[in-house]
Formats: C-alpha cells, sequence, structure tokens
C-alpha cells in the first residue's frame, strides 16, 4: 500500500523545483502546472509554508528562501503565464540568463521568453541583434504592444503581452507573414 507521501513526492518535489527556479509565483500559477491537481497543489504548498520549505510573502507569492523576498522579479511572474500557455507542449523548461528570462524545449523547438519592459527595447535589441541565427526561437514579451515597432532582430519569432489576470495575447509584426 502507497503512503501519501508516496503518492504526492513527484508533484512536491516539481513544485519546489518551480518555487525555487522562479521565485514570486501565485497558487494560481502554481497550480496550472498540474491540471486537475489544483486541491493537491493547495494542500501541498500548505504543507511547505507549514514546514518552512517555502515561504509565502504578504502578496500571497511563494519563494523557496528568504532571500529570494529581495530577489523578486515581476518579469519572471509574468514569463511563467508565457510558459504556462505553452505547457501542454513543454518537455523541460527552466530559468534562463539576460536577455532571456526563462528557456523552454516545446513540441521539439527551443525557445526563449525575453521580458522587454518600457525603455530598455534599444539596449534589449542590440543584445538580441548580436546573436548568429540559430534554431532557438524568441519570443519577446512586451509590457506594451507600442514597443514591437522598437525591436527588430531576426530571432524574435513572436511577440506577446500578458494582463493582470495572465491571459497572454500573441501578436505579429506588421509585414511579417
Amino acid at each position: 500500500m502507497k503512503l501519501r507521501a508516496d503518492l504526492y513526492r513527484r508533484e512536491a518535489g516539481e513544485l519546489l523545483r518551480n518555487i525555487s527556479m522562479y521565485p514570486g509565483l501565485s497558487e494560481t500559477q502554481l497550480c496550472h502546472f498540474f491540471p486537475g491537481k489544483e486541491d493537491t497543489v493547495h494542500t501541498l504548498l500548505a504543507r511547505m509554508v507549514h514546514t518552512g520549505r517555502a515561504i509565502l510573502s504578504a502578496e500571497s507569492h511563494y519563494f523557496a528562501s528568504v532571500d529570494q523576498l529581495e530577489q523578486h522579479d515581476p518579469n519572471t511572474s509574468r514569463a511563467v503565464w508565457v510558459l504556462l500557455d505553452l505547457l501542454p507542449q513543454v518537455e523541460y523548461h527552466a530559468a534562463a540568463e539576460f536577455p532571456a528570462t526563462l528557456l523552454c524545449f516545446a513540441g521539439g523547438q527551443a525557445s526563449e521568453i525575453v521580458c522587454v519592459p518600457i525603455g530598455r527595447e534599444v539596449l534589449i535589441d542590440q543584445v538580441l541583434q548580436q546573436r548568429e541565427k540559430s534554431d532557438t526561437q524568441v519570443i519577446a514579451l512586451v509590457d506594451d504592444v507600442a514597443q514591437i515597432s522598437s525591436l527588430t532582430a531576426a530571432c524574435i519569432s513572436a511577440f506577446c503581452t500578458v494582463d493582470a489576470d495572465g491571459h497572454v495575447s500573441y501578436y505579429q509584426k506588421a509585414g511579417k507573414a
């Protein structure tokens, strides 16, 4: 007979991995990683907070340690919404280094989600322009659709925005097919 700990071991491990890798996620986001298992996620999160394996901030965001509270980047939470939108096809995902916020393999394709805050378009576009042509597609997550015209790097295959509820909207540059 399997004990409850055996039944939830995989979910608990993956949940802790996601909290550690993407500090500051909400319970709603964490539940999206486990479709149909929202009650299990809620129970596991409560248990992790109770045992000190996770920290719940006053803003209802989850962290793996106190140190992460100071390192919270709201762009990571926004990029995770894009990841969750692609999730049915995702085989692997992880945090990335600048300029990318997150990388994933979905449907055999490597993708990077690059957050482009307002006022940083030129810098990020110049960094992306330096890349050689690769098989990795870049999804540019912009704060406002008006930013899209400032991003010309050839490696950008899609543009998107994320609203406050986590809804992702995709765009393409005018003239692109």
